[in-house]
């Protein structure tokens, strides 16, 4: 006799972002082909990610919110589509002059760490108890606050969840 799959839930923040991406795609005027041109992903993968069933880390994410002009917390809104507005281009301008290309790292990966460290600090938390809360390691751990290593979205919202914040805003400068 067969058995029923069971699948992991999608994180609300997954699905938001797929519908959220497929949007400013389509505002841009862009195919999924030709974004998967501009950022090189693996093809299917942005229809993957628009169907909400591929995972994804900050970094990559960062890459396609560059690659749309939109900043990603921006992707992360749930009231994006209503107000984000795409013909005004000085908020891309703006957001785009604070990237630093001299970082080792994407910049939202650098957003959500100092903001990941200053929600720490004011929780009072020690790394210790972070990373138990978190299910990962304090060694991972470390090396996520000091920009050594990148984290995918389902960490990222298990963070955001734990500091009682939307995830966007850990990602907002």
């Amino acid at each position: 006799m067969p058995t029923l799959e069971t699948k992991k839930p999608v994180p609300a923040e997954l699905r938001l972002f797929a519908k959220n991406l497929r949007a400013a795609r389509l505002a841009k005027g862009l195919t999924q082909h030709q974004l998967n041109d501009i950022v090189h992903v693996g093809q299917g993968y942005i229809s993957a990610l628009e169907r909400g069933v591929a995972n994804i880390g900050i970094d990559t994410m960062s890459v396609l919110a560059h690659a749309l002009q939109v900043p990603l917390f921006q992707l992360l809104k749930p009231d994006f589509e209503r107000h984000y507005d795409f013909s005004d281009s000085s908020i891309w301008a703006d957001y785009s002059n604070a990237i630093d290309s001299n970082l080792a790292m994407p910049y939202e990966r650098k957003i959500f760490i100092d903001n990941i460290i200053k929600a720490r600090l004011a929780s009072g938390l020690k790394k210790k108890e972070l990373s138990a809360l978190a299910d990962i390691s304090q060694d991972f751990l470390l090396d996520l606050e000091n920009g050594k290593v990148g984290i995918g979205l389902n960490k990222a919202v298990q963070l955001a969840h734990i500091y009682a914040q939307p995830l966007y805003s850990l990602l907002q400068p």
